[in-house]
């Protein structure tokens, strides 16, 4: 009988994050599922082992398998290709009934599973808040090219969702995100959240909305109450480089009692790295006209340079 997955996934530096999230995972209900697959471009052997002493996590090596070769820097350098892992929720569905994704830079509030309840058309999704269309979620670029597609409708992100086999085309819809990925992959600003809603309008799939506020509450953006389900760090800072969290502070120190590897954004060098780029900031500042300023700094935001101004 085909059972329930819960995935993630993300490339070998963030482990550390990766693990703080299977704490968490474990100090909440975690018997909402049935196996933690996390999709990974090489975490080590070593680190692997310790987080199967948390729960027992099955790992899935994963590389794009398509054409990269047009991706812009951006997406290259700030997502990584990994984003693309989300689509293997798809081919999941092969071998488990219902399939469950997070980010890993979330903390879970509250027990989830109420997201597990299945439902006729196969889809829960969530309706973006921030990014009020498709259009927004692609680069200006798209703009100077023909799109079959309404992009000024409202789009989904991509947060967590979940995957139900009853939607039966899934095989499909992997091939399809693939072909649209490697179609569009010079005009992708938020990668793969481009292709999900261009699925979703092409083949009229009808979705359950997960609530954004419940299940994606930015601390900076809104109030933390008890009917939060997911605290989520999107955008910057992250819990590991400036946004506060008692919870993921403590898994993270657990997972180095554990053994596991140091966290990039914590090592000294990159303490001393990100206080050298506020020094620039300030300085670039004070001699740009303000206009200027803004205009550079809108220019590296957009595109996703680490956000160094």
């Amino acid at each position: 009988m085909k059972k329930t997955a819960l995935v993630t996934g993300g490339t070998a530096k963030d482990v550390p994050a990766i693990a703080a999230l299977i704490l968490n995972i474990k100090q909440i209900n975690y018997k909402f599922t049935d196996d933690i697959i996390v999709f990974h471009d090489g975490i080590s052997e070593s680190d692997q082992i310790i987080i199967k002493k948390i729960l027992p996590v099955k790992f899935r090596y994963y590389k794009y398998p398509g054409n990269t070769d047009d991706f812009p820097d951006g997406l290259k350098n700030y997502f990584s290709t990994m984003i693309f892992c989300k689509y293997e929720c798809f081919n999941l569905l092969n071998e488990y009934k219902t399939v469950i994704w997070t980010d890993y830079d979330v903390i879970l509030n509250n027990d989830i599973s109420e997201l597990l309840i299945p439902i006729p058309f196969g889809f829960r999704m969530m309706l973006d808040t921030i990014h009020k269309d498709i259009r927004t979620m692609f680069t200006n670029e798209i703009n100077n090219i023909s799109v079959k597609n309404n992009l000024d409708v409202p789009a989904i992100c991509t947060p967590i969702f979940v995957f139900f086999d009853n939607m039966i085309k899934y095989n499909e819809y992997y091939n399809y995100c693939l072909e649209k990925t490697d179609k569009f992959a010079p005009y992708l600003y938020l990668p793969e959240q481009c292709i999900f809603n261009l699925l979703i309008q092409d083949y009229n799939i009808q979705y359950e909305n997960i609530d954004y506020q419940t299940y994606c509450a930015n601390p900076l953006h809104v109030n933390i109450t008890e009917s939060t389900k997911i605290i989520h760090a999107y955008g910057q800072p992250k819990f590991w480089n400036g946004l506060n969290n008692s919870v993921w502070e403590n898994n993270y120190k657990t997972w180095l009692k554990m053994g596991g590897s140091v966290y990039y954004h914590k090592k000294l060098f990159y303490i001393i790295k990100k206080y050298l780029k506020e020094i620039s900031k300030k300085f670039l500042k004070s001699i740009l006209p303000e206009n200027i300023y803004q205009l550079l700094k809108s220019i590296i935001l957009r595109k996703n340079i680490n956000n160094i101004l």
